[in-house]
Order: C-alpha cells, then sequence, then structure tokens
C-alpha cells in the first residue's frame, strides 16, 4: 500500500555531501588533528585524509566515534548539499 501525502506529492531532492567540517569542529575547541586522533582511536592518517578532503565519504562507525567526541550529530560531520530534483 502507497502512502498518502495529503493530494501532494512530495518534493523530490537530491542530497550531495559537501564539505567535511571536523576541521571547523576542531578548531572551536582549540584541538588539534592529535586530540581527536586520542579521543577516538581513529588513526591519523585517517583523521587527517577527512579534514584535507582526500576522503570525501566516512564509515559509519567512525562518523559516531568523531561526533561523539566532539559532541555533535554524526550528520553534522559534513555540509549537505540540497537540489531540487527536475
Amino acid at each position: 500500500m502507497r502512502p498518502k501525502y495529503g493530494g501532494q506529492r512530495p518534493v523530490s531532492r537530491k542530497v550531495t555531501i559537501g564539505r567535511c567540517r571536523i576541521p571547523e569542529f576542531l578548531n572551536a575547541r582549540g584541538w588539534s588533528q592529535q586530540d581527536l586522533v586520542d579521543r577516538t582511536g581513529i588513526s591519523k592518517g585517517t583523521i587527517s585524509a577527512y579534514c584535507t578532503e582526500y576522503r570525501t565519504r566516512m564509515h559509519l562507525l567512525n562518523a559516531v566515534l568523531i561526533a561523539d567526541a566532539l559532541g555533535v550529530e554524526p550528520r553534522d560531520l559534513y555540509e549537505w548539499v540540497y537540489v531540487k530534483a527536475e
């Protein structure tokens, strides 16, 4: 059975990943990448790859560990760009 939308169809949108916000959160807390490594157990190379946007996709477990350490939600770690579908 298809859900009803009150006579209106939902707007279709495409979502893409924008820039990584980890450096912004680190700066706001006065932390270095090494501080985040120490708090999460994630390797320095991996944290560096996220911060420099060498890696644009983050494993869910890493996102949760980083978000918990920074006191934010995992979705806050990136900017999200919404584009209305044609």
